[in-house]
């Protein structure tokens, strides 16, 4: 049986713990330290070195994943991003529209916004996610992105502090899928 996840995070372990970044990230040419950022694909396009330079970024979007009151993911109509190791954030719930002061930092995976002041302005509906495929997902260049992707789901698993955790083979591959707000299982 086949089931297609809307709503989720997902997380995997790429051997050895090394980051992967999208081949296709490259200088935008937007980013001397007198120019504010203001949309999420604008900071994902930095390079490691200049995301370092704590480049001015302002940005408005929605709250799709949170992890606590230091981290989350933001989606803006251009991209998601990673914001966190910054200033607390506000007490956030996915739909949460935010604005997001913050400046540049390489990240993990990609560049990130360290927050240093962030309010919510609104709710909203949850983006409509990007279907993709496993293999797409293991390139990085979908990290902090809202998407969906289809799987066989081979183990579920209910944390209360994170909510539903799915196992899900796709891809001749597993992945682990984080469905925010949900604490309980309804399946069998």
């Amino acid at each position: 049986r086949v089931i297609v996840l809307l709503s989720a995070w997902f997380a995997f372990s790429l051997g050895g713990g090394d980051s992967v970044r999208a081949a296709e990230q490259h200088d935008n040419g937007r980013t001397d330290a007198n120019v504010t950022l203001t949309n999420a694909a604008d900071v994902r396009s930095l390079l490691p070195e200049k995301a370092a330079q704590r480049l001015p970024v302002r940005l408005r979007g929605v709250a799709t994943y949170v992890f606590d009151t230091h981290s989350c993911f933001v989606q803006d109509e251009s991209a998601g991003i990673f914001v966190g190791n910054g200033a607390e954030l506000p007490v956030l719930t996915p739909g949460d529209v935010v604005e997001v002061e913050g400046v540049s930092g390489p990240g993990e995976f990609a560049p990130i916004v360290h927050p240093s002041a962030a309010r919510i302005v609104g709710r909203t509906d949850l983006p409509s996610p990007l279907r993709v495929a496993f293999e797409e997902l293991v390139t990085g260049s979908q990290d902090s992105q809202w998407v969906e992707v289809a799987g066989l789901v081979r183990g579920i698993f209910n944390e209360p502090s994170t909510g539903c955790i799915l196992e899900i083979a796709s891809g001749g591959d597993k992945l682990t899928a984080f469905v925010p707000g949900s604490t309980e299982s309804n399946s069998t």
